[in-house]
């Protein structure tokens, strides 16, 4: 009879060794095994260690996978940014010319939005409230304007950011006096004195020469316009009460005075009229000389 031989737990560990443990990927559900000792894991990428691993090697693999998932975040989070048109960081530099600051006026009820380079460089008015925008919040960053309309302010746009490829922007007399107004407002000396040379052999009537002389402190004009008046006697006569409604009484009654004293000797010389011109209305001329200082 055949009796087996049975082998002992020394022969036994002989040929069985314990082999390290390994990784296993933890069930989707929970109801994957009934039988399972381990608490669902709460993400598929994650590893759980055998029952009775070491405490050690469970650690290394929670941090792990806190790492993994951390490394998701911050890539879901690029993938939105990018979606949403948010850039962190330039992709290049700034080109000291052409990467422009804009700038945002309110005029009347009407927002215009503009390059601010030569609202910077055309004038030093706008100097304080530049440094006041770069303190405010950029919703806000707003400069407004009562001094100025709306039409008169976008002539000056017309001229200064033409729409078109054109060699020079095409303005209308009436769009050239509205910017002789902003730039005499604004202190724009540059652009004040394209708008006069414009202006100057511009067919204005004597009476608006005037007025706009005044307006914009022109003392060339207001003299030229006065010179002409006097000679031009039919000016004077036909039109005397609408002249004296735009013009002022008192400027009316010099202009008279000084037509009258060179009638008798009929020297009608202009230097001679220029001379009493002067004489007339040096307090006004003066006073122009004040404001253009």
């Amino acid at each position: 009879m055949f009796i087996p031989k049975i082998r002992t737990d020394s022969t036994i560990s002989k040929f069985m060794r314990p082999r390290s443990p390994r990784l296993r990927r933890s069930p989707l559900t929970s109801s994957t095994s009934s039988h399972s000792s381990s608490p669902p894991c709460p993400s598929p990428l994650s590893y759980v260690m055998p029952s009775g691993s070491p405490e050690s090697e469970s650690d290394t693999v929670v941090e792990e996978d806190l790492t993994t998932m951390e490394l998701l975040r911050e890539h879901e989070d690029t993938v939105q940014k990018n979606h949403e048109g948010i850039v962190e960081e330039p992709v290049g530099s700034m080109d000291p010319e052409y990467y422009m600051e804009m700038v945002v006026f309110k005029i009347e009820d009407v927002l215009f939005r503009v390059p601010a380079h030569l609202f910077k460089s055309c004038t030093n008015f706008f100097d304080p409230f530049f440094e006041e925008l770069n303190n405010m919040p950029e919703d806000q960053r707003v400069i407004k304007r009562d001094d100025v309309d709306k039409e008169d302010f976008r002539a000056l746009l017309k001229l200064l950011y033409p729409m078109s490829f054109a060699l020079s922007p095409t303005l209308l007399d009436d769009e050239w006096i509205s910017v002789l107004r902003v730039s005499t407002t604004w202190l724009m000396l540059d652009i004040r004195h394209i708008a006069i040379e414009h202006l100057t052999s511009a067919p204005l009537s004597l009476v608006d020469r005037i007025v706009l002389a005044r307006e914009c402190n022109i003392i060339s004009w207001l003299r030229s316009a006065y010179l002409a008046l006097v000679e031009v006697d039919s000016e004077l006569s036909r039109h005397d009460s609408v002249v004296t409604e735009m013009i002022g009484l008192e400027s009316s009654f010099k202009l008279h005075r000084v037509r009258e004293s060179v009638l008798p000797s009929r020297q009608r010389n202009s230097r001679i009229i220029d001379r009493e011109i002067e004489k007339e209305f040096k307090a006004e001329f003066e006073a122009l000389s004040d404001k253009t200082a």
